[in-house]
């Protein structure tokens, strides 16, 4: 019987350091397709594009967080990094992505809050045997 991965495990790294601060998690894979009408063909034709994978990551924002100022540093130098993610704390993959944009939230009687997005630049990689979900 499986059970169900409490998002309390959940980790993102940046190389050795675990990007701390972090309450939401976001991934999606696209595929888009382009479809051309043909002659003498009752259906069109169909090409499929290489698969898109984004991800968004925010939380509370930690300027002195070593996790936080890698993905800002990456972002501000438009470099690709290999970022880790482990849903179990454990097992999950690792994969090169640019960060795309950051952005910062503020309310006067809250936490300033940080997002980063996250577009994939290679294939993804197991790590500890996990799945690349």
């Amino acid at each position: 019987m499986s059970t169900p991965v409490k998002g309390t495990l959940f980790l993102l790294k940046v190389g050795a350091n675990v990007v701390e601060g972090l309450n939401k998690y976001n991934k999606q894979r696209t595929r888009n397709t382009q479809t051309f009408a043909v002659f003498n063909r009752a259906t069109p034709w169909a090409i499929t594009q290489p698969k898109e994978e984004k991800y968004s990551v925010g939380g509370l924002y930690m300027p002195g967080d070593p996790g936080q100022a890698a993905l800002l540093a990456a972002e501000i130098a438009q470099t690709p990094i290999t970022i880790t993610v482990l849903p179990d704390g454990v097992t999950g993959f690792s994969q090169e992505v640019y960060v795309t944009s950051r952005t910062g939230d503020a309310t006067p009687d809250g936490y300033q809050e940080v997002t980063y997005d996250f577009l994939a630049n290679a294939d993804a990689a197991s790590v500890g045997g996990g799945e690349l979900v």
